[in-house]
């Protein structure tokens, strides 16, 4: 697998997770996306617990069978106050006409 495919190829389908914590107000403390990957999803869990404790790919990254989106948003709901979930979705590139 090249490295350019470790990113959604197609960039149609993205989806940004925001923890939020409560200390007396509510802020966003931590965030990270999942990227389907045309089927083949990808969790980039930057300083994240997700990736460590399941031992799945390295640094803060998670693929293969280890990148289950449900589970993925269990855990981070387990772990924090509120999540909040915004998906991102582009339209795939047409061509120019000259």
């Amino acid at each position: 697998m090249t490295r350019s495919n470790l990113i959604d190829p197609s960039g149609l389908k993205t989806t940004i997770v925001i923890d939020y914590d409560k200390n007396g107000i509510t802020f966003g403390s931590h965030a990270s996306v999942i990227v389907d990957n045309n089927g083949d999803p990808v969790i980039f869990d930057p300083g994240g617990q997700y990736a460590p404790i399941n031992s799945c790919g390295g640094g803060d990254m998670c693929a293969d069978e280890h990148a289950k989106r449900k589970e993925f948003l269990d855990f981070e709901r387990a772990h924090s106050h509120h999540v909040v979930l915004m998906s991102l979705t582009r339209l795939p590139r047409t061509k120019h006409r000259s």
